[in-house]
């Protein structure tokens, strides 16, 4: 049995005394702070719980402040649409007004300021701001997210990505309205934009007319030439009069001049209601663009057509080169009614009484000159511009009879197809003009048949001829036969011009196509037909050459064994660009069906046809009627940063122009060139030490609006073959010429120009003459001047570019080197260039005739673009109906309105939703809350009436120790008398 020594009764008590009175600390401590505990270790378990319920506190608390702060925003939101749902309404009853036949001009005027006012209004609200964030601009939300642009045009800045907001665990939503989730692009408006030229850009082609339909609305615009007569000294020059034009002869009209004709034309007609144009700047990059947009959803035509008005000639009779008047008389000249006297004196020649002529009619529009006869005779030739009126009269038996000169002597002038070309030059027609071919000429189909489809929304035709000797006119005729019903045919025939000494334009005829409603047309051969569309210039679609049957894309890239990298086509329609991705390995058939469904079948279409003797070809179409213009594009992978594919190439798709085949490692001649489309261009410099990838990297980096394309056999394997394409990204065709004597271009194929020799001291002969081609037409140019040596090579260059006014060729002298300046021809409609010379001392430009060709894949147009816009375009063609007293067309822009309204209750009701689901979750959230706190507050706190009885208690115990102790401790001498 243990002994109990003095010494642990003493250990004993002190150790009961400290517990005792850590427990009454604990106690008072407990309730000082109203906690369970102090530390985790004093309570783990309790700790964890209070930590994770203090957590989810903390996390409730945020989600409510969340809910808090997208609630607001979707509630200051709402208040934002309901006032453009006011202001809505009140462009609705202006619309509704306006269709009251009571209101004159004035009124809709005012109706249209009113409707503008309004517009800007909305335009207000769409750029409010809540707690200094753009409220309707997405993610951007620092970005004021609707702008006017230089046109007029409200543009969208912001994001299409809503805000996102946590409001649970794990559970994140979007509450924010972007601006195109308010103003969608959900209404159509047929859109031809022109190719962008530069500002100082001046059209010199001759006079035509354009016709315009929108619905069964028909509007002719003419678009004058701007004739000066002579070159304006007054003085008669064997060039003034040619029937050709000469350096300084044609003043030209700026871009803006002919938006302003017409829109000035299109104002006086129903059509001026339904359409509209204007001219957009772009302040960047200093271009400007023509455009004309439909006010409502109804599609439009442009289609330009030669000038029944343009100048007409008085022809005379022919008299002997010794002719004078007898007698000096007075002849009478009446000019759009207005009299002019002309005197001629006695002896004056016909040179004399032209030249009295013409200056006295100077400036209005009617022109004196000399025709000689295939034996010296001559006679008097009248030019009269298109829409004058000129009578002539003298005393009976005088020189207007001798002459015969009389009102009744006119003809019409033959205009030059090749300078109606301003719509084509622009990219704004939207019929199917075929190649240019000399009448008297015939096709051979009797070993390939001419077999074309030739398609629309509203019909569906095949045209079949075979045989040889088959003339322009029949195929016009066949396509009529064929297709009449749905396609308007037009053969357009150019009487030529036999002009002065060696000047003259061939004859010739081509087929002019478009739709009889202004529907899309696409045309195209169909298997047996060989490509006679694309010999005749009329087909639409792209075509690929004859492929093996076992066809399919091959990449070469393979990072991974086993698995190679998909080709990337880039394919363009109108505005829009589309990746599309094919897989290694896929059939004509597949790449067709990649395209489609990138994007859209209503949209493309495709056909591999069968052809005979086994092989296939891939047809692919817009069924829009736009031109599809495709590009191969660059891999995905980064690795092969700017390496491209060569689908594209293999099919024949690929725009622009291609180079030839060079090693990849291979050094490239130093030197520059120039790549230019209408209204940009760029000079590429190629460094000592250049590859053909450096190439095309710095190419790329310079001109943003190229679409450069690289191919290399073998990337990993210096000296494989690689070669490059180069092509305007909006489709427009491009041209290429060197600027330096090393011929960079040139050497690498890509250069599209005719480049003539050194040509400094170059002066012409006493009969010299060029001929020059270019898409069917064909025009000499007499070179004899004043005699030999009066011109020199920029007289050349002048010459040809006031002849070629519609800029089907363009002729340019550079200087490539010190002393060294040359010819250069090239066409900025995509035309191949036949030359034929004949020079005392040759300029080196003789390349002989050549067939009517592009250099390059050149679309054609037959129905304008549809373009997307929102609501702010609708109000802009309200207030543009209401100025242009449009009835109907208010009337359709009605439902456009009512559509927005229908929407914007829409996004409102949606909106409205989530408003009260996030004030029922935030309400949950509080609800939570309250019970979190209780449980917190029963984990971490104590019970104050407990703790106090505990309180009492422990004092109670840790006195009664004390005491206990004590007497234990520190005897009294009582307790050793017990």
């Amino acid at each position: 049995m243990s002994r109990v020594t003095m010494g642990m009764m003493n250990d004993q008590l002190l150790f009961n005394l400290q517990s005792n009175l850590s427990r009454l600390l604990k106690y008072q401590r407990q309730l000082a702070t109203g906690r369970a505990y102090e530390r985790v270790s004093e309570n783990p378990t309790g700790a964890v719980k209070e930590l994770s319920l203090r957590t989810e506190l903390t996390q409730n608390s945020q989600y409510r402040a969340n809910l808090a702060d997208a609630t607001a925003w979707m509630q200051y939101s709402d208040s934002s649409m309901d006032q453009i749902l006011s202001v809505s309404q009140r462009v609705r009853e202006l619309a509704v007004y306006a269709g009251s036949a009571a209101l004159n001009r004035d009124d809709l005027a005012a109706l249209a300021e009113e409707v503008r006012r309004l517009r800007d209004e909305v335009l207000q609200v769409a750029n409010a701001q809540f707690g200094g964030r753009h409220i309707f601009a997405g993610t951007r939300t620092d970005v004021r997210p609707f702008e006017v642009d230089p046109s007029g045009k409200v543009v969208y800045r912001g994001s299409d990505e809503r805000l996102k907001v946590e409001i649970e665990p794990k559970e994140v939503v979007s509450y924010s309205v972007t601006g195109r989730d308010l103003f969608a692009e959900s209404f159509v408006r047929h859109r031809v934009v022109s190719r962008p030229v530069e500002q100082d850009f001046v059209w010199r082609g001759r006079s035509h007319v354009l016709l315009f339909r929108v619905g069964d609305r028909i509007a002719k615009v003419r678009i004058p030439e701007g004739y000066l007569d002579d070159d304006g000294d007054n003085v008669l020059e064997p060039s003034d009069g040619n029937m050709h034009r000469d350096p300084g002869e044609v003043k030209g009209l700026s871009l803006r001049e002919i938006a302003e004709i017409i829109k000035r034309e299109l104002s006086m007609g129903e059509v001026g209601k339904l359409l509209d144009v204007r001219l957009e700047l772009d302040p960047t990059s200093g271009l400007q663009r023509l455009v004309f947009e439909s006010r409502t959803s109804t599609p439009f035509q442009i289609v330009p057509l030669r000038d029944p008005e343009a100048t007409r000639d008085l022809v005379g009779r022919y008299v002997s080169p010794s002719f004078r008047a007898s007698s000096s008389e007075t002849l009478t000249l009446l000019v759009d009614g207005t009299s002019y006297a002309l005197n001629v004196l006695a002896g004056d020649d016909l040179y004399a009484i032209s030249r009295r002529a013409n200056e006295l009619l100077s400036g209005l529009g009617v022109f004196f000159r000399v025709e000689e006869g295939p034996s010296g005779e001559q006679r008097l030739l009248v030019q009269v511009e298109g829409g004058r009126s000129l009578s002539v009269s003298g005393t009976s038996g005088g020189l207007v009879d001798q002459l015969g000169i009389r009102v009744s002597g006119f003809r019409s002038d033959a205009s030059d197809v090749d300078h109606v070309g301003l719509s084509e030059l622009l990219g704004i027609s939207t019929r199917i003009s075929s190649f240019s071919f000399d009448p008297s000429s015939t096709f051979d189909f009797s070993s390939t048949p001419l077999h074309l489809k030739i398609w629309s929304p509203s019909g569906e035709g095949s045209v079949f001829l075979d045989g040889n000797s088959v003339a322009l006119s029949d195929v016009a005729e066949a396509i009529r036969r064929a297709c009449g019903d749905f396609v308007q045919v037009v053969l357009e025939t150019d009487g030529g011009d036999p002009g002065v000494g060696q000047n003259a334009e061939r004859v010739s005829s081509r087929i002019l196509l478009y739709s009889r409603d202004g529907s899309p047309l696409v045309v195209y051969d169909y298997a047996d037909g060989g490509s006679w569309s694309n010999v005749l210039g009329i087909g639409t679609a792209l075509a690929s050459p004859p492929l093996p049957a076992s066809f399919s894309s091959s990449s070469e890239l393979e990072p991974v064994p086993g698995c190679r990298l998909p080709e990337k086509l880039l394919v363009g329609i109108g505005d829009e660009l589309f990746e599309v991705l094919v897989p290694h390995g896929s059939s004509l058939q597949a790449v067709g069906s990649a395209v489609v469904s990138a994007i859209g079948p209503s949209r493309v279409g495709f056909e591999v046809q069968d052809l005979p003797g086994g092989d296939r070809r891939l047809v692919l179409f817009s069924r829009e009627g736009l031109p599809v213009r495709v590009f191969d594009g660059e891999f995905s992978d980064p690795r092969f940063k700017g390496y491209s594919g060569d689908l594209a190439y293999q099919l024949g798709f690929q725009m622009g122009v291609t180079s030839s085949s060079v090693l990849d490692n291979q050094t490239l001649p130093s030197g520059a060139f120039r790549i230019a489309a209408l209204g940009r261009s760029v000079d590429v410099v190629v460094r000592p030490g250049d590859t053909l990838k450096d190439l095309a990297d710095r190419i790329r980096d310079l001109a943003p609006w190229l679409v450069v394309s690289y191919r290399d056999e073998d990337p990993s394997s210096p000296g494989s073959q690689a070669n490059l394409s180069v092509a305007a990204l909006d489709g427009s065709p491009i041209w290429i010429y060197d600027l330096t004597s090393s011929f960079t271009a040139s050497s690498l194929g890509l250069s599209t120009a005719i480049q003539g020799n050194n040509a400094s001291t170059w002066t012409n002969g006493p009969n010299d003459w060029i001929e020059i081609s270019a898409g069917g037409t064909v025009h000499r140019i007499d070179l004899s001047g004043a005699g030999a040596g009066s011109l020199t090579v920029d007289d050349v260059a002048n010459l040809v570019n006031a002849r070629f006014g519609g800029k089907g060729v363009v002729a340019e002298v550079v200087e490539v080197g010190p002393n060294d300046r040359r010819l250069f021809l090239y066409s900025p409609r995509g035309f191949r260039i036949g030359v034929v010379e004949n020079l005392a001392v040759s300029l080196g430009i003789n390349v002989g005739a050549v067939s009517a060709s592009y250099n390059q894949l050149v679309g054609q147009s037959s129905a304008p673009s549809r373009a997307k816009v929102d609501y702010f375009e609708v109000l802009r063609s309200l207030s543009s109906a209401m100025e242009a007293e449009d009835r109907d067309g208010v009337s359709s822009i009605l439902g456009e309105i009512d559509q927005f309204i229908e929407a914007l209750l829409h996004q409102r009701a949606k909106v409205g939703a989530q408003v009260k689901r996030f004030e029922m979750t935030s309400s949950r959230l509080s609800s939570d809350e309250v019970d979190l706190t209780e449980l917190l507050s029963k984990v971490a706190d104590v019970d104050m009436a407990e703790i106090i009885t505990q309180l009492k208690m422990a004092e109670a115990v840790y006195q009664a120790s004390l005491a206990v102790g004590s007497r234990v401790m520190l005897p009294t001498l009582v307790d050793y008398m017990k």
